[in-house]
């Protein structure tokens, strides 16, 4: 019964943490979008005859591309509050390690194997690391909801 209550623990410190890295991953997705839809607007194609623009000479083409580019600065203003709150719980870990490999993976948005790297540990050290760092994540998770 423990091992199935930690394992719950961990599965809702995860995703309370992942907020930043999906919302990394959405806003990466939405960049590239606008920047096709920019380079689509904008394209020049050479003919034998001369140039010529593609696109039609509508003036509100860019419309849609200006609307794209708020939804951009939407995300990222949530991207920023999001990871300042999971900084602000993270920088209470009392573990020195636990705080440096959270805040690498969850917030710099490092691979497991690259925190490994940079912080000088093997592999399953920095599990280790995590694993106990997700159930102190947990624990003041729930000290939230209760205050």
């Amino acid at each position: 019964m423990i091992f199935k209550l930690r394992k719950q623990y961990a599965t809702i410190a995860r995703s309370w943490l992942n907020r930043a890295r999906k919302i990394d991953k959405e806003i990466n997705d939405l960049v590239n979008l606008a920047q096709h839809t920019r380079d689509r607007l904008t394209s020049i194609t050479q003919s034998l005859d001369g140039i010529i623009v593609s696109g039609s000479h509508d003036p509100h083409k860019f419309d849609n591309l200006v609307e794209l580019e708020n939804s951009v600065n939407q995300k990222i203003d949530e991207f920023i509050a999001i990871k300042t709150e999971i900084f602000r719980l993270l920088s209470c870990l009392p573990d020195r390690n636990q705080r440096l490999a959270l805040i690498a993976y969850y917030l710099d948005m490092k691979t497991w194997e690259q925190v490994a790297v940079d912080m000088h540990y093997s592999y399953d050290n920095i599990m280790r690391i995590r694993k106990y760092g997700l159930l102190e994540v947990e624990k003041m998770l729930q000290e939230q909801k209760t205050t």
